[in-house]
């Protein structure tokens, strides 16, 4: 191939008949190259220490102004004045390397920081700190050099003769070198801690002094406890790091770092919200149930293994940086738990009971003893709850590599099994006035709920809470007389109006009837959910 001078009135190649014939530029095995059909706009490095060589070609053709500085290149790091290096024709050798001192690497690697930002993050990359060199190759095209001021982040301004005309612009961004290793597992610790004698009475001065008794120094110290056990979620294991010039086993430390920053954890609070999503997914409020009142939660703290590694590498066809990443994360459980929800205001409000049932919804003081004793008097019994019951374990792996950047792996077939069971029996008597009522209100009910993984495009992990329907058969079992005159107690159609003549007396009754409390759920309907990640 010949390249003619600038300006002459024929090229036989197919290049533009301009300054600049090519330029290359070449590190390792790997090379970019423009002849002014385009230049890539990012360049991906990973410094695995002491930097990277990289080659600088500038080939030019016989410039138009015959400029001895035309073709030119300058190429320099934002945050360091002195990387500046301007080239002309011919080959240069330029170093370029992550610059620790400006990122300030080890500010970024706390354990529990690292293992966030690193291990458990869907973009890493995003995360790193990295080193960004500017590129510039121009030419005059018949124009007088300028003088221009380069803006780097530590506020120099550095005057430079430069070309007019840009003929290509890239960034060439450096990444530490990062790599990592984990084995960990995050769970409660019970712990039992003696005190001796002198513990014990500084135990107690410091209480009497809070509760206003100072003067009464340590007195009372004996009867404090010996022992005593704390509960407290602990996180141990193996975690070992490199990153940039920094190596790093955090085995040791990553405790007291975890005791410290655990709420960062997003995974921890997942546990609560699912808590929550269920409880709300049986406390719902609508015209046939009325507002279900969480009473209880038994919940068991969660536990989290983690096993994996990664390492951060370059594409070699698409220049860009990933993560190299499998890591397992088991979930036994994510949360175990037990919620009881009092069903009995939603049930008053379906069966129209209210004036029954008045009595218990406002939590009158039993009085069946003097109900039995004949004196006007209301008495109650009450258990009707929905109990909803299971552990949910689960575990899952994340994988990223150069073609799939982000991939949570999951048993799509996971399903976690709740007890949903129903435990009702409810008595109330009443004695006001002439009329003698009691009712007893009874019934069972087991069905199943489901936490199922729903797995968006790969990219996304969702929990889902779906069940098959909750439905109870009640039955209602009455007695009623009166005294003297006529009093209607009730006013329902599926209860017989509790009303006779003088001096009758009416046997026993039932009522029964099926209760939908929910509909069945399908898992695609359902908007219980939660993104575990």
């Amino acid at each position: 191939m010949t390249s003619l001078t600038a300006g002459s009135p024929s090229c036989n190649c197919k290049n533009p008949d301009t300054c600049i014939h090519s330029f290359t530029l070449s590190f390792s095995n790997k090379a970019f190259t423009y002849k002014q059909n385009g230049f890539v706009n990012a360049i991906n490095i990973i410094d695995n220490g002491g930097g990277e060589n990289v080659s600088l070609m500038l080939v030019g053709k016989s410039c138009i102004s015959s400029n001895s500085l035309c073709p030119q290149g300058v190429i320099y790091d934002v945050d360091d004045s002195k990387s500046i290096k301007a080239f002309n024709n011919g080959l240069v050798d330029y170093r370029v390397k992550f610059n620790n001192a400006a990122k300030k690497v080890s500010d970024t690697t706390d354990p529990i920081d690292f293992f966030i930002k690193y291990t458990l993050s869907k973009n890493v990359i995003a995360n790193l700190p990295q080193s960004v060199y500017f590129l510039r190759v121009g030419q005059c095209g018949g124009e007088p050099f300028v003088n221009e001021r380069l803006s780097l982040k530590d506020g120099v301004s550095q005057l430079l003769n430069l070309a007019p005309r840009d003929a290509l612009w890239s960034m060439i961004n450096i990444y530490p070198n990062l790599s990592w290793n984990i084995n960990a597992t995050i769970s409660l610790d019970n712990s039992i801690k003696k005190y001796d004698d002198y513990e014990l009475k500084q135990q107690q001065k410091k209480s009497n002094a809070k509760a206003g008794n100072r003067q009464r120094g340590h007195r009372g110290w004996t009867k404090r406890d010996k022992v005593e056990i704390s509960t407290l979620l602990e996180m141990n294991g193996k975690l070992q790091c490199t990153l940039g010039n920094i190596e790093e086993n955090y085995s040791a430390s990553m405790n007291k770092s975890f005791k410290k920053s655990y709420k960062k954890i997003e995974l921890l609070n997942k546990s609560l919200q699912t808590i929550d999503m269920i409880s709300k997914a049986f406390s719902t409020k609508d015209s046939t149930s009325g507002s279900i009142k969480l009473l209880t939660t038994d919940f068991i703290c969660p536990k989290f293994e983690f096993d994996g590694s990664g390492e951060l590498k370059v594409d070699e066809i698409e220049n860009h940086v990933y993560i190299n990443r499998t890591l397992s994360i088991g979930m036994a459980p994510l949360i175990g738990v037990r919620i009881t929800l009092d069903l009995l205001q939603a049930f008053a409000a379906w069966y129209h009971a209210d004036t029954f049932l008045a009595a218990i919804r406002e939590n009158l003081e039993s009085g069946e003893e003097n109900y039995k004793e004949g004196k006007d008097a209301a008495y109650l019994g009450t258990k009707f709850h929905l109990i909803v019951e299971g552990d949910i374990n689960l575990t899952v792996c994340l994988k990223s590599s150069g073609k799939d950047n982000w991939h949570w792996s999951s048993d799509d077939s996971f399903e976690a099994k709740l007890s949903l069971a129903i435990e009702a029996n409810i008595r109330a008597g009443l004695r006001l006035y002439a009329v003698n009522g009691a009712i007893e209100i009874g019934g069972s009910a087991n069905a199943e709920g489901c936490l199922g993984l729903d797995n968006i495009k790969g990219e996304r992990l969702d929990l889902v809470l779906y069940h098959n329907g909750v439905v109870a058969k009640f039955y209602v079992d009455y007695t009623y007389g009166t005294g003297q005159g006529q009093h209607r107690v009730g006013d329902n159609s599926d209860i017989p109006d509790i009303s006779t003549d003088l001096g009758s007396s009416q046997p026993k009754g039932e009522v029964d009837k099926e209760w939908i409390i929910y509909d069945k759920l399908e898992k695609q309907n359902s908007n219980y959910r939660i993104s575990i990640f």
